[in-house]
This record gives C-alpha cells, structure tokens and sequence, in this order.
C-alpha cells in the first residue's frame, strides 16, 4: 500500500477495517483462507478502529433484535472506521484494490475470487470489480 501516500497505522487500519467487514460477511471456512493466507489477519482486525457513530450504534441495537445487519450499515461502519484514521471515503475503494490483487498474489485465482465476492457487496465503484 506504499503507493496510497498513507502512514503505517492508516495502511494497518483500513486493511483492518476491511478485513473485519470480510470476516462478518464470509463463511466460516471462506475466511479461514484468507486468515491463513495473509499472515497477520487478526492482528490487523484486532487493532483496528471500531467505527462508531449512529449507523453502529443501530446496528448494535438491531443485532439485539435479531435484525441481522444491512448492507448500508455496513459500508456506514467501513465509512467511519476509515473517517477515524483521516482517510477519506475514496480511499475504501484503492484499498480494496489493493487487498485483492495482494490477495491474488498470495493465494491466487480462487482466493482473489473469494476477497472480489465479498467487497463487491459493498457497492463501491472501482477498476477491479466494476
């Protein structure tokens, strides 16, 4: 991520945020992969901000109901996870890129694929998945 112009805590944290969003949104055994290819998964999950703000506070609250959460809270979270590290929400979009061709690197086709299933919910408009 050196040619994002961030530090190490925002590359850390928006692969983290991410990572966090794939981990809700995949199969057990699909994030499994990705946590065994790429070394450090957890520790970027871990150690990422929680997004906070109302969209998370109701999604929260829904997640008590049952209410399971929606794609527009969701990318709400991504929004204000990346907001919490002075990242504007364009950015969302080059670190996907950025995640997925690592990814393919790392794990190939398959696991490109995997990483390209998941952050094409969320609704972002960029090179490799529009």
């Amino acid at each position: 991520m050196n040619n994002l112009n961030i530090d190490e805590t925002q590359a850390a944290g928006g692969a983290g945020i991410l990572f966090k969003y794939a981990k809700v949104r995949l199969k057990e055994e699909e994030f499994f992969i990705i946590n065994k290819k790429i070394e450090g998964v957890k520790f970027l999950i871990e150690t990422s901000p929680e997004p906070g703000g109302f969209f998370h506070k109701v999604n929260e609250l829904s997640s008590k109901f049952g209410i399971v959460n929606t794609n527009l809270t969701s990318l709400a979270d991504v929004i204000a996870g990346f907001s919490k590290l002075k990242l504007e929400h364009s950015m969302i979009h080059k670190f996907i890129n950025e995640i997925i061709l690592f990814g393919k690197e790392k794990g190939g086709l398959e696991f490109q694929n995997i990483l390209f299933k998941v952050f094409s919910n969320l609704n972002i408009k960029h090179p490799i998945i529009n």
